[in-house]
């Protein structure tokens, strides 16, 4: 919590110096597993890692946990899949199959859209692609893609209230959110999609001529 880390980062940071590479390995697999695990803070954790690693070691941890750790649980998602699922997966009637052609067609741009847009839960982008069908390796590549300028944000924040700690401060909830950085990862997301909904509206255009 914020709490623990103002109240013992300079414990945490002794420990660190010490124990610095035992340290990067038990921050990746808390990472790694609370993705696994699908628990809802992992916002935190990346901000987290830059207060006690900095921003640079912090956000390469975030990234490669984060990313690793969402892969597994495609993957597992996969593997696990109730049989009559996979039957719909494979089926070619009704609005399911519908959606899941559009997104399987233009899978890179929506994964990319939903890793950049702080609106979606991080489990459930890792989740709902398997009832897509969509392919591992473009789960894959989004996944990591999407997930870097999210945790530079996310990183940089957390870089500033280590500034804070560092000089005798504590950090309060109110420092570890920027409303310049939402709209940011907003407004990038929306540049990912835009290629398809400009080909969506051509497509409009040209069917209404005729």
């Amino acid at each position: 919590t914020l709490d623990n880390l103002n109240h013992h980062y300079t414990n945490i940071s002794k420990f660190i110096e010490n124990n610095y590479f035992l340290s990067i390995l038990c921050f990746f697999f808390i990472y790694f597993f609370s993705v696994i695990l699908c628990l809802p803070f992992a916002w935190f954790l990346t901000i987290s890692g830059s207060m006690i690693f900095g921003w640079f070691l912090g956000s390469i941890l975030s990234i490669f946990s984060a990313g690793i750790g969402a892969c597994v649980v495609f993957l597992i998602s996969t593997f696990i899949l109730p049989e009559y699922l996979k039957k719909k997966i494979k089926s070619k009637e009704g609005m399911y199959y519908k959606l899941k052609k559009e997104t399987q067609k233009n899978a890179f741009f929506y994964l990319l859209f939903a890793r950049l847009i702080p609106v979606f839960p991080f489990f459930f982008i890792n989740i709902a692609p398997v009832f897509m069908g969509i392919k591992f390796y473009t789960f894959a590549i989004t996944t990591f893609l999407g997930i870097v300028p999210g945790a530079l944000v996310y990183s940089l924040i957390g870089d500033g209230a280590r500034q804070i700690l560092l000089n005798g401060g504590l950090v309060e909830k109110k420092n570890l959110y920027s409303h310049e950085a939402f709209i940011g990862l907003i407004g990038l997301a929306i540049l990912v999609v835009l290629p398809v909904i400009i080909r969506k509206i051509k497509l409009l255009k040209n069917k209404n001529k005729f």
